[in-house]
Order: structure tokens, then C-alpha cells, then sequence
């Protein structure tokens, strides 16, 4: 572990932070190495990552690792974290208006790394982010870094990192403590696991359906070349063996003419979907888990029940918003105020979209219009529909159709 350059930090709150250096910093810098999984595996994991007095989680992270590799995990677990990441995040005063000055400090990198990590912690449970010192980039103060601390050294249960995997209390550093506090923050509820407890179990038996799957094709998939001889030359039948070897991948087998060989495979010739239907249910049941239902990352049957689904990821991504905006508001602003940014009296949401669309709004105006009573200025139509409008001084001709289509004719000479 490695201390930074010692610098005092002035606690009180500014309004403009100064280029503030993290006092320490939790500096952990060791590979998570992977393993193979099994479910023997993993139940004794989750065996160790209860445990009440000396959890470890570091095999149990290893299976979460090694779970991401998956295809349709990884892909539906950025499904639901686009609900979130894919939004323009503000900062608002207290009457609902919003304070572009302060806006600028969240429409940074930084930010969006924090709202990723934030995103990772119903999948991997508590997570500890840690903040690194104040700069100014593009004449913006914000952070220089966000990264999360590695999960194996975090022992939530009492708020500490640990020098290393096998360490205890008291080796280590509470993070709720100052200076750590000042720089850290912790997410998500002690004992919680994540959702990838659930998720691990799945992937491995997808895992285990896949190579079966492709240990039946290499079986049975491609003809057994057989070659029969009762020659006792010895370079003789060495050529046979080099000549089966080297005609393909497939399986091969030198007998004697009088040998015989058999093989008892399924009668049924979709012998397949046994390993299909696993993959796919394995698949449907990560997707309910993560999203509430499967239709927006498989094919629907009919357009009414996707959009019954379409409405369960609605409120899947709103559980998802409300989570952030909680971290945002109750943590993340007081240790950005703590640091002197000056958000006191402020808050961080979703920028307010509006209630109309561009079409409804257009049919309103055109209703007002017709009344010929009101008018709008060149400068609303700009603003409302992005059309640039110039005031001509005399009559535009207006050609018709007709006059156009004689003057191409006679300008081609038909």
C-alpha cells in the first residue's frame, strides 16, 4: 500500500474547489487471476462469502469474472445499465431550475465513470469507488480519476480494505474514516452479493451444455474414417495410420478386417435441441433476472406481449434511475461540497425532457395560428423547430409544377 504526498485539505465549503490532492490514496494494484468454474466451485464460494466471522468473497469474484466472458450476460447486463448511462444528467437549484454553471461539472468523463461503476453494484454488490485528486482540465475543475477498489481486498461487513485477500480487522484501512472518506465512497448494502449470484449458476451450466454440445458434434458431427488391415508389415500398416491421420480432423481408427466396432447414438435426429434448449433457457432465465422479462433481447411471438415487456423494462430502468439518483444526491454531492465544489442547495437528475413532442407541438401552434390572433417570432420557430427563418423584402415567384416540368423539357430539348 502507498501513501500520496501528504496535503492538508481545507474542509470548509467553497465555491470554487481548489486543485485538491488526496491525502492517501488505496493504491491495490494485483491481478483477480481466473479459474475453471464448476458448481462444486462455486457453492463453496458462496459458502466462504457468507461466512460470519471471516467472509472472503476472492473465489467468488473469480466466478463473477469469469461469468462476464458470457455472451448474452454481458449483453443484457449493458442493456440495463443503457438506461441509465444513455441519459443527460443536471444539476438543478432547489426551485427545479437548472444551474448550468454547476451542469458543466458533471458533463465530464469522470462522471460517466462513476455512474458505470455505481451500475456495477446490483450485479457485483457493495462497491467502493475512490475519487482522485482535483484538477482542472478545459478550465473545469473535476476529477482526475475514478476507479473502483478492488472487490477481493473489501471486506464491507466492516467498512475496511485489507492489505491483502487473507487479512482481518484491524489490518486494514476504514474507508468511512478520514482522510479515506473524503476521497471514498461506498455503495450498496454490506452483505448484498449481487445479482450475479444468481447469474454465476446459469452461466455455468450454459457453459457445461455448450461443451457437450460441441463434444457431440466432434463425435458424431463428422464421419469415423475406419481403416481395415491384416497386413503385419509393420511399415505397411504405419503408412495406414499416416494416411488416416492426415486425410482431416475427424476421428479415425485402424483395425483388424475381423474387428467390430459399433456405435449406439440417438435414434432422434434433433438430438440437438437437448443442448439448444438448455443454452436457451439458460439464456431466457439471466435475461428475467436482470431486465424482468426476455422479449426485448429474444424474439416475441406478438406485438402485444412485447409491448407488456417493453413496459416491465420501463420500470426496470426507472428501479434503475432512482437507485442512482439516491447515490448522486446522498453521496456523491456531499463529498463533491466537502472538496469545495459548491452544489450546497443544489441536486443532480436526469435533465427534464419536455412533456410534448416536436410534432405535438407543432400541430398546437398551428391550431393558434389559425385563430389569427397570435403570432410567434423568428426566434421561437428557431429555437422550437430548428428552422432558420429570413424576411423577404419582395414576393417570391412561385412556380407550378406544370411551369417546371416545361422548362426541364425545353432545357433537354424534348
Amino acid at each position: 500500500m502507498t501513501k500520496r504526498t501528504k496535503f492538508k485539505i481545507d474542509n470548509k465549503v467553497q465555491n470554487t474547489p481548489t486543485k485538491a490532492k488526496a491525502e492517501s490514496a488505496i493504491k491495490i494494484k494485483q491481478q483477480l487471476y481466473r479459474i475453471t468454474t464448476d458448481m462444486n466451485r462455486y457453492r463453496n464460494a458462496v459458502v466462504s462469502a457468507e461466512n460470519i466471522y471471516n467472509p472472503s468473497r476472492t473465489v467468488l469474484y473469480q466466478l463473477y469474472q469469469q461469468s462476464m466472458l458470457d455472451s448474452h450476460l454481458n449483453a443484457i447486463i449493458s442493456q440495463y445499465k443503457n438506461n441509465v448511462i444513455a441519459c443527460e444528467f443536471c444539476v438543478y437549484n432547489t426551485d427545479g431550475s437548472e444551474n448550468e454553471e454547476k451542469t458543466k461539472l458533471i458533463r465530464t468523463k469522470w462522471f460517466r465513470d462513476f455512474l458505470y461503476y455505481t451500475l456495477d453494484t446490483p450485479f457485483y454488490g457493495h462497491t467502493v469507488i475512490q475519487f482522485e485528486d482535483v484538477v482542472d482540465i478545459n478550465g473545469i475543475e473535476q476529477f482526475k480519476e475514478v476507479e473502483v477498489i478492488p472487490r477481493q481486498y473489501v471486506k464491507p461487513e466492516w467498512h475496511m480494505v485489507m492489505s491483502s485477500e487473507a487479512s482481518q480487522p484491524p489490518d486494514g484501512i476504514d474507508y468511512t474514516e478520514k482522510p479515506w472518506s473524503n476521497w471514498c465512497i461506498g455503495i450498496g448494502k454490506k452483505r448484498d452479493l449481487g445479482m450475479l449470484l444468481q447469474l454465476t449458476p446459469l452461466v455455468i451450466w450454459k457453459k457445461n451444455a455448450m461443451g457437450a454440445w460441441a463434444e457431440f458434434i466432434e463425435k458424431f458431427g463428422t464421419p469415423l474414417r475406419i481403416g481395415k488391415t491384416d497386413s503385419t508389415d509393420l511399415q505397411s500398416v504405419q503408412a495406414m495410420q499416416d494416411m488416416l491421420q492426415n486425410m482431416g480432423t475427424a476421428a479415425w481408427g485402424l483395425f483388424k478386417t475381423d474387428d467390430q466396432i459399433e456405435f449406439h447414438e440417438t435414434s432422434n435426429s434433433d438430438a440437438f435441441e437437448v443442448f439448444d434448449k438448455m443454452i436457451e433457457r439458460c439464456n431466457s432465465e439471466m435475461s428475467k433476472i436482470v431486465l424482468g422479462q426476455t422479449m426485448t433481447t429474444d424474439n416475441g411471438s406478438s406485438r402485444s406481449q412485447s409491448e407488456v415487456h417493453e413496459r416491465i423494462l420501463e420500470q426496470v430502468g426507472y428501479t434503475a434511475k432512482m437507485f442512482v439518483y439516491s447515490v448522486l444526491n446522498n453521496q456523491l454531492v456531499p463529498l463533491m461540497n466537502n472538496l469545495g465544489f459548491g452544489l450546497e442547495g443544489c441536486y443532480i437528475d436526469i435533465e427534464q425532457e419536455d412533456e410534448f413532442t416536436l410534432e405535438q407541438k407543432g400541430k398546437f401552434d398551428i391550431e393558434l395560428l389559425k385563430t389569427g390572433k397570435f403570432t410567434f417570432t423568428p426566434e421561437y420557430i428557431k429555437e422550437k423547430y430548428g428552422t432558420e427563418v429570413v424576411e423577404v423584402k419582395e414576393p417570391v415567384e412561385q412556380t407550378s409544377v406544370k411551369g417546371v416540368k416545361n422548362l426541364l423539357n425545353k432545357y433537354y430539348g424534348e
